[in-house]
């Protein structure tokens, strides 16, 4: 596991989380 895929994984996440924020709010 590379630092690209480590950098998506991550993106991914934040981009998940904000999207159940926006969806709870």
């Amino acid at each position: 596991m590379n630092f690209k895929d480590r950098f998506y994984l991550i993106l991914a996440g934040i981009f998940i989380a904000s999207l159940v924020s926006c969806n709870l709010i």
